[in-house]
């Protein structure tokens, strides 16, 4: 067998591995018939539209499934009791009383768990057993609305292999934490569950501390490599420095709001807060969009003429980010 063939099968392999994992879509998932259509749905007349609408539909559209976090790795650190025990109690018997409360605490917690998905979430319990499944089929997403970060990243990453079959899928990891990446010119931009869009640098910045993980994964057709130098992706990124004022004159040109400064200083709301978002901020195309989008989406929730918006002001709080308005 050649080194190519031997490569390509690899490839495909850890394609499917990933997708076994539940950060990865099936080929098949990828054709989904619902997932196309949302796909199209979301595909904007500019990449920066685009990669903001799917952000923006995961805000809007998704729930975050706390309870199927820690539940899906305690499942797996659960197996662990009995292992042990059946060895330890042939030499030491007191060893059943760890076991036993080992086992009555991972009862408990399944049946609470159970209660909370069937009542609080409105789920049937054959649905709700999903929630220790690894891998969550696109239509139980689709239909339930709810997600971990894997889950997130499975359901963008089909997404974007519809509107952008010819480009290659990033899949960033960081220490229980995955999310989706693709390259917009030279520059590598991550979809994380929520808006704003960040560069991958930033996120980096967030989530590793700015040291690069080691797996830094890209996909496409049903082949996934590992990242040769996962480092060069920081390399296309330049630093910039936060400007609130000149990030304020952005977001109304991009909102359209026309500035004036017929407002009184009392009459201010806060709309919004981006925990650390003075840290996760680059003064970039996509990033601006991302963020005007989000504005305008709380200004909508808030019941508020944009109209009637006389000013946007930008305030840095420590790392974290605040949005004002001013009304006429």
């Amino acid at each position: 067998m050649s080194i190519k063939k031997k490569t390509e099968d690899k490839a495909m392999q850890r394609y499917k591995r990933a997708c076994e994992d539940g950060v990865c879509p099936s080929l098949t998932e990828i054709k989904n018939r619902k997932i196309r259509k949302l796909a199209e749905r979301l595909t904007g007349s500019s990449d920066r539209e685009t990669l903001t609408n799917i952000s923006e539909w995961h805000n809007n559209k998704m729930t975050y499934w706390f309870e199927r976090y820690p539940l899906l790795y305690y499942s797996y650190l659960s197996t662990i009791p009995p292992v042990v025990f059946f060895g330890a109690t042939a030499y030491f018997p007191i060893a059943w009383w760890p076991f036993a409360i080992s086992m009555t605490v991972t009862v408990t917690l399944f049946i609470i768990t159970a209660f909370m998905v069937t009542n609080y979430r409105n789920i049937p319990l054959s649905e709700a057993l999903h929630i220790l499944d690894k891998s969550i089929s696109i239509d139980f997403l689709l239909d339930r609305k709810l997600a971990v970060c894997r889950d997130y990243a499975k359901l963008s990453a089909a997404l974007l292999f519809n509107i952008y079959p010819e480009k290659e899928i990033y899949f960033v990891y960081a220490p229980r934490h995955v999310s989706i990446g693709m390259m917009i010119g030279s520059k590598p931009y991550i979809l994380d569950k929520y808006l704003p869009i960040t560069t991958f640098l930033k996120w980096n910045e967030k989530w590793n501390k700015g040291k690069v993980y080691k797996k830094v994964k890209r996909a496409k057709d049903g082949r996934m490599f590992f990242f040769d130098d996962p480092n060069t992706l920081l390399l296309n990124t330049k630093q910039s420095e936060l400007d609130p004022c000149k990030l304020s004159s952005k977001l109304e040109q991009i909102m359209g709001i026309q500035s004036s400064t017929d407002y009184s200083r009392d009459n201010s709301l806060q709309i919004m807060k981006l925990t650390k978002g003075a840290k996760l901020y680059e003064d970039d195309e996509i990033i601006n969009y991302s963020i005007a989008r989000r504005l305008e989406s709380v200004i909508c929730d808030e019941i508020l003429d944009k109209n009637q918006i006389a000013h946007i002001e930008v305030k840095r709080e420590k790392d974290d980010l605040v949005f004002l308005v001013y009304m006429k």
